[in-house]
């Protein structure tokens, strides 16, 4: 409909520049008509045009959301630690020290791997043997066992398993607060 009323317009703008030309031709120079001029008038309606309907969108209900029964808990599953296994020549030592000063194996195992990965020469700083004591701490629990307080016997596995399980049994857990943690 938009081309059909573009053409029209058009049109009659033609018309009408024709239509004022051809009475310039005829006009004299006074301004007079000729007796041969005869003027014809267009006639030609308005045309006013209509929108036509545009598509009205239709709308999609959206689902509302459905109640849902509020979650139950559910209790976190406590990890079992795996326990730890040390080299073959450690092994009877941790097992024959637990059981003699009643502490946990797994524990004195844990301990030695953390602080030493079961390497009994282990040294950093100060810190020596499986379970890193220092000379002075060594010291105090060897002779609270009434052993040799040798500093260096602290890098011999059967000395060290001893004085650890010894110090655990007496609560002195906090010599090894990062490995001591389950």
């Amino acid at each position: 409909m938009g081309k059909l009323l573009t053409t029209f317009l058009i049109g009659v703008f033609v018309g009408v520049v024709l239509l004022f030309q051809v009475e310039k031709k005829f006009v004299s120079s006074n301004n007079v008509l000729g007796d041969a001029t005869i003027l014809v008038q267009p006639q030609y309606e308005i045309v006013t045009p209509t929108p036509s309907p545009s598509p009205t969108p239709t709308a999609t209900p959206t689902p509302l959301p459905t109640a849902t029964s509020t979650p139950t808990k559910v209790p976190t599953p406590t990890p079992i630690p795996t326990p730890i296994v040390a080299p073959g020549n450690l092994e009877n030592l941790f097992s024959q020290y637990s059981a003699q000063f009643g502490v946990d194996g797994q524990l004195l195992r844990r301990i030695a791997y953390c602080e030493s990965k079961f390497n009994q020469a282990a040294v950093n700083g100060n810190y020596g043997g499986l379970y890193q004591f220092l000379p002075s701490i060594w010291q105090t629990y060897r002779e609270q066992l009434g052993y040799d307080i040798n500093p260096d016997l602290r890098f011999d596995a059967n000395e060290a398993i001893k004085t650890a399980a010894y110090a655990i049994s007496k609560g002195k857990l906090f010599l090894w607060p990062n490995c001591s943690k389950k």
